[in-house]
């Protein structure tokens, strides 16, 4: 996109377009604002990748968590233990 706006930046000043009420200094501003987005979009793009990484690792640590609890549960409750995990509030028996 970027390229095509460059074409046609001097597509419109070759064509004798550029004075135009859409011409040559429309299309720049326009491309300036595009290559600003796009710039911006490229570093926000790394930045959800490296949260979404320590997300990961946070939900693989919960989810141990998680299922050594259902274990201690389990085991101290061997006979009540799926009303027993209700009254905490889970409604899965496994993560």
């Amino acid at each position: 996109r970027n390229a095509a706006l460059n074409q046609m930046i001097k597509s419109i000043a070759e064509d004798g377009f550029g004075n135009n009420e859409f011409g040559t200094a429309f299309w720049t501003g326009i491309k300036t604002s595009y290559e600003a987005a796009l710039k911006l979009a490229s570093s926000t793009t790394g930045e959800v990748s490296g949260k979404v990484a320590t997300k990961n690792e946070q939900k693989k640590a919960i989810t141990k968590v998680l299922n050594c609890l259902l274990k201690v549960l389990s085991g101290n409750y061997p006979d009540t233990y799926k009303e027993t995990i209700r009254q905490w509030g889970w409604k899965k028996e496994s993560y």
